[in-house]
């Protein structure tokens, strides 16, 4: 069964706020937990440079995303998660098109990022296109993508 559309609020959220630490529960337990990994301290202190992106709903984290600056007007996307019972949905496609306008706003020409196998579909329909043969990280298989921005 698909999940009912939600309104979603999506928001850039400064470094170390509560908002920050929530969404970094949220990486942990979808992205993280599931392959015995955890935050170090050093990590998000690591991640104080990136641009912060939530998406809530009755004032409850659902979504979340990082984006990394890199050389060329580049940022690369990351850490993209849905609460499991909002997958589906169309949240996942509202935070990455809101995180392309932020993109957009900040002048970024080019947004890159590293696909699990399994959501290569989702991206594509977002445009997103495979840059890269298949490559393992964290011991999964993952595709290299990127999208070029309009910068209106």
């Amino acid at each position: 069964m698909t999940p009912q559309p939600q309104t979603v609020e999506f928001s850039v959220v400064p470094h170390w706020s509560l908002e920050y630490r929530q969404a970094i529960y949220l990486r942990y337990k979808l992205l993280r937990q599931p392959l015995g990994l955890k935050y170090t301290k050093a990590q998000m202190e690591d991640e104080v440079d990136q641009i912060h992106i939530i998406g809530k709903t009755n004032d409850q984290i659902v979504a979340c995303l990082c984006l990394v600056p890199l050389p060329e007007n580049i940022l690369k996307m990351r850490q993209v998660c849905v609460t499991k019972e909002l997958q589906s949905s169309g949240i996942g496609s509202q935070l990455v098109i809101f995180s392309e306008h932020i993109a957009n706003q900040k002048g970024y020409s080019r947004i890159v990022l590293n696909a699990r196998d399994y959501v290569i579909d989702f991206y594509e329909k977002l445009e997103y296109e495979i840059c890269s043969d298949m490559f393992l990280e964290i011991g999964i298989p993952h595709y290299k993508m990127s999208k070029g921005l309009l910068n209106f």
